[in-house]
């Protein structure tokens, strides 16, 4: 008999450790609950594992629901332990997107973490390779952009919906390598680029006390300024959260999950 109890002990540990493995994020989130709750929790998740034909979307896990539009050119992937979704690889509109009317959610106003797991296909590609992004290219429809040119990432907030205000970090990178990539901002205080659970980057001047409502819709893996700023990569595990996590957290999230890809 206790053979058999620590048997089943094991295969919980097992389990658990699968479920660890296959979603990191909600490892995080059965440990830090209240992050799901309300105005300030998990605004979406979408590991890429799960597809709904009927919509063309990618599901969202979190429980808002902001299930995400693949256009044309988006396919599926698979260079790591599970799925993720390629992006403009095989068309320039090859990126994920949410109608500004469908995600209010998404509308983040005086905090936010967001980021996941990417693989650029070149370190030289010399375009604004948009990640995450609710941000237009003309006055009055700027908000949030994430996005990478070479070897740099950029995170633009802006305040009045016209003016930027930035943050870069030359990363030294290769192409077709996964990097865990985060940004976070807190009214006021600061903005900041966190690579593989390190934070890399930070700006505490001007930084705006609210982000500007804009009706431009949210991308994944383009900017909102045309197709010929889509990534060019993979992607999985994209989060978005109106919260400002702290610096142990993101941690967490990467050391979680980076045995996914062999890091």
């Amino acid at each position: 008999m206790p053979a058999q109890v620590r048997n089943s002990e094991m295969i919980g540990l097992q389990q658990n450790d699968l479920v660890s493995l296959s979603d990191p994020l909600r490892a995080i989130v059965n440990i830090n609950s209240f992050i799901l709750g309300g105005a300030n929790g998990l605004a979406a998740y979408w590991p890429m594992n799960l597809y709904n034909p009927l919509t063309n979307t990618t599901m969202d896990l979190a429980p808002i629901g902001n299930d995400l539009t693949l256009n044309a050119g988006v396919g599926f992937g698979y260079q790591h332990i599970g799925p993720a979704m390629t992006l403009g690889s095989i068309a320039a509109t090859g990126y994920l997107s949410r109608a500004s009317a469908s995600a209010q959610s998404l509308v983040l106003s005086n905090q936010f973490t967001f980021g996941g797991w990417w693989r650029k296909n070149s370190v030289a590609d010399g375009i604004q390779a948009g990640m995450i992004s609710k941000h237009g290219g003309t006055a009055g429809t700027k908000s949030y952009t994430l996005f990478w040119v070479n070897t740099t990432l950029y995170l633009i907030v802006s305040g009045d919906g016209s003016t930027d205000i930035q943050l870069t970090y030359s990363l030294p990178m290769a192409a077709n390598t996964w990097y865990n990539v985060i940004a976070r901002y807190l009214a006021s205080n600061e903005i900041a680029i966190f690579v593989n659970g390190v934070k890399v980057a930070t700006r505490t001047t001007t930084i705006p006390a609210t982000l500007f409502n804009t009706a431009t819709e949210f991308r994944l893996g383009s900017m909102n300024a045309g197709t010929t700023f889509t990534f060019a990569g993979l992607t999985c595990y994209d989060f978005v959260s109106r919260f400002t996590l702290p610096d142990n957290w993101i941690r967490a999230y990467y050391e979680l999950s980076r045995p996914i890809f062999n890091i």
